[in-house]
Formats: C-alpha cells, sequence, structure tokens
C-alpha cells in the first residue's frame, strides 16, 4: 500500500475514533440537565435568611464532570454521577459529623429533596433523581484549608489555594472535634485547573472554531461541554475499554490514575508533538503513560500533582494486594495499546467496526457510524444510510468518504511552544 493511502487510511481511522470519542460523551441533553440540576441545588443551599446562609455555601462541580472526560454507562439504563463540593466558612475545631449534619438539615428543609435523600454514604450526600434522569449528585461537604503546608512542598499558589478539609463517616476524627490537620484532605478544584491548564492552548482554538461554526457573538457562548481536546476524548476511550475490560473488578484501574498519567503524557506529547492527527497524540499518549509511575524498590509511586503527600498508587503497595492492582494496570494498558493499534492497522473498514464494538461497546460504535452517515448490524451486513441499491464497490466508497470527511479536532491547530506549568490532583 503506498504511502498516501496509508495517510488516507491513517485519517479515516482517525476521524472514526474521535466520532467514537464523542459517543461516550454525555448527550447534549444530559449535560444540560446535570447542570440545571446542580445550579438549582446551589441556589437553594445558599438563599438568604436559611439555615446554611451564614456559612456562604459555595457549590462547584468536581470530578469528570469539572474536567470534561464523563462518560455514559455502558448500559444505557444505569445511572452516571455527578459530583459536587458544598464549601462552607466554617470555624474550627468543629466535627466532621456536625458539617454533614448541617447540610443534610438543610436539604430536608426541601420536600423534594427530603424525598430524594439516600442512606449516606461515605464522603457525601446523595440526591437520587427520577429513573427518567438517570443520574445522581453526590455532594461532599468541605471547609477551606489553611494552605500554606502546600505552598512549602512547591505547589503553585494558583492552585494550592483551592485545598479543602471534608467528611468521611469512616474517619478516626469523624465524630471528634478537632482541627483542620485532623480532617481528611482533598483538593478536586486545584486538580481540575492543573489538568484544564495542560490542555488550555488547544482548548482555546477549539472553542474559537465552535463560535465560528455556531455563529455565536461571545467566544463566552461556547458551552464547555462541546470543547473536546484530544486529551479529553483519550481518556474517555480509555476509561470505556477499562470498564468493559475489567467489568465489576474493583481493582480495575482508577480513573484518576488513568486521567492523572494521560494528562502527564499529553503535556509530554504536545510540548514537540509529531503530527497533529488525533490518533497520532494518542498514541504517543499510550506510550509514555506508564513513565510517569515510579517503582523504587517495589514500591509504587505516582504522587498527586495538588498534594505530594498523597500518592494515588498507593493500595498497589499494601500487602493485602499482593501488587494485584499494579499488574491490572499493566495488562490494560498493554491490551489498550494492542487494540488501539490493531485498529489503525486493520484492512477493512468493517474489521475496524468489529472490534471496536468488542472493546469499546456496540451502542457506542453505532452511535459513531450514524453520526457519520452510515448504519450497520443488519443481519450482519454493512447498510450505508441513503445508499439504497449501490453496489458494494460505491457502497465502500462512500463508506470511506464519510468516515474521510473533517471533524472538530486539532488537526489544524499549531504545535505548542514551550512546557507548560508542572501542575497536581484527583
Amino acid at each position: 500500500m503506498s504511502t498516501t493511502l496509508l495517510l488516507e487510511m491513517k485519517k479515516q481511522r482517525s476521524n472514526f475514533l474521535e466520532k467514537l470519542a464523542d459517543s461516550l460523551d454525555l448527550t447534549e441533553d444530559q449535560h444540560k440537565k446535570a447542570k440545571e440540576r446542580y445550579q438549582a441545588v446551589g441556589e437553594f443551599l445558599s438563599q438568604p435568611g436559611t439555615l446554611l446562609a451564614p456559612y456562604r455555601p459555595h457549590v462547584i462541580p468536581q470530578g469528570s464532570i469539572r474536567i470534561g472526560t464523563s462518560t455514559r454507562p455502558v448500559i444505557e439504563s444505569e445511572e452516571f454521577d455527578i459530583d459536587l463540593t458544598c464549601k462552607l466558612s466554617y470555624s474550627f475545631p468543629a466535627t466532621q459529623s456536625e458539617l454533614r449534619s448541617l447540610l443534610k438539615e438543610r436539604l430536608c428543609q426541601d420536600a423534594n429533596y427530603k424525598r430524594m435523600l439516600e442512606e449516606e454514604h461515605r464522603r457525601c450526600l446523595r440526591l437520587h433523581y427520577s429513573e427518567d434522569s438517570r443520574f445522581h449528585l453526590d455532594i461532599v461537604p468541605a471547609i477551606s484549608d489553611p494552605h500554606q503546608w502546600l505552598l512549602d512542598l512547591n505547589v503553585p499558589v494558583e492552585l494550592a489555594q483551592h485545598a479543602i478539609v471534608i467528611t468521611d463517616t469512616q474517619h478516626a476524627f469523624f465524630n471528634r472535634k478537632a482541627f483542620q490537620e485532623h480532617w481528611p484532605k482533598s483538593n478536586t478544584e486545584g486538580y481540575a485547573l492543573w489538568f484544564l491548564e495542560i490542555m488550555k492552548k488547544e482548548a482555546e482554538q477549539i472553542r474559537m472554531k465552535l463560535q465560528k461554526e455556531l455563529l455565536l457573538e461571545k467566544i463566552e457562548q461556547v458551552p464547555d461541554y462541546k470543547v473536546r481536546t484530544p486529551l479529553q476524548r483519550g481518556i474517555q476511550l480509555m476509561k470505556r475499554h477499562r470498564d468493559i475490560m475489567f467489568d465489576g473488578d474493583e481493582k480495575k484501574p482508577t480513573s484518576v490514575i488513568l486521567t492523572t498519567l494521560a494528562a502527564k503524557a499529553y503535556e509530554s506529547v504536545m510540548r514537540n508533538p509529531n503530527s497533529l492527527l488525533f490518533v497520532d497524540i494518542i498514541g504517543q499518549m499510550i506510550d509514555l503513560m506508564p513513565t510517569f509511575i515510579d517503582n523504587t524498590q517495589g514500591h509504587w509511586t505516582l504522587k498527586n500533582p495538588v498534594n505530594p503527600l498523597e500518592n494515588f498508587a498507593d493500595k498497589w503497595n499494601s500487602q493485602e494486594d499482593k501488587q494485584e492492582r499494579a499488574k491490572k494496570f499493566f495488562h490494560w494498558h498493554q491490551s489498550f495499546k494492542k487494540d488501539y493499534q490493531q485498529l489503525l492497522t486493520e484492512q477493512t473498514n468493517e474489521q475496524v467496526f468489529e472490534l471496536s464494538k468488542d472493546r469499546f461497546g456496540s451502542r457506542s460504535v453505532n452511535l459513531a457510524l450514524q453520526s457519520l452517515g452510515i448504519a450497520t448490524s443488519i443481519n450482519n451486513v454493512n447498510i450505508i444510510t441513503n445508499t439504497a441499491g449501490v453496489n458494494t464497490n460505491t457502497a465502500n466508497k462512500i463508506i470511506t468518504e464519510r468516515i474521510n470527511e473533517p471533524v472538530k479536532d486539532i488537526e489544524n491547530l499549531k504545535p505548542i511552544a514551550g512546557k507548560s506549568k508542572p501542575y497536581y490532583d484527583r
């Protein structure tokens, strides 16, 4: 096969994989409903003259919904979760239990929220929405944590200043009045800012492109959920591949480990990228990810970027685990790398589609093909939308053309000069 044909095939596969990643994301309706729900909760908790008003509650999303790496459940009927932080201006010493009780009491002052509250979870209060919505809100009560200790560890102030302490029903001091040093620590917003900074240039260029395509007056009008960089899409692909590979296995690679390694690898790749084609960026990321895990004398370490004292790989080192989590991570990594390479080298599109269905789920692949104008799986014969009556050669030509249509990606973006700031978290 000539170099030109190989390049064309790579572009086709790149386009398909981007569409596949898009199909894993929450739908536009899910994004809108989730935002409406958590904003409504925030407004309710902070209403003037109510129980929490003196503590100036500040509710913000955290986790995958904050950084744009959420994935739809493998099974459509399953729920997805939206993680929120409710930060209160609360004085120390205090007990974790009283902070949780205060938040719960306020939620119970609304009949709907009271009905929706589930039994308490370890670190959060959960609001369970109707089956039609298929999601729940996990609200983590928190208090600001004086962050000098993070500055002493060389964490940049713009990240350290978001440090918080949270509640944990299994913590030794849960029912004991204590100062913040005896509370569980977190910095989810600091981690989000670290992550977003790494892909800032690409995100801004994609946002500008979307502004023009959507005919919006201001760039701020482009919804965050429409801006997806190769880093975010790559993580979504990795998470789905992991979920199918380790169905129900609690020792599967954690999302925070995959996300942190992918972000570090992406930062390294984008300093001097060999190619700006999606498949090439993801391929280089995959190769680099394990290099950011330290193994010194059998002890695994992956530091939290916004709290160097926290080791994301800590459970890999427990005697009970016998390094099973580490083995599962490297097994997943090799499997993903092999499958990804196979997707790029299969000779026909049909082989690519079938392998993708096995590794990422039939529903997601079918959605990706539909977005390309292709329908599949009628008696195992590929059918192309709006091509009735054409012969096989013509049909395959149409598949190729549709897969090769340009997408909203960073193929036309310029490489980033220099190095992003060295940030960190969860």
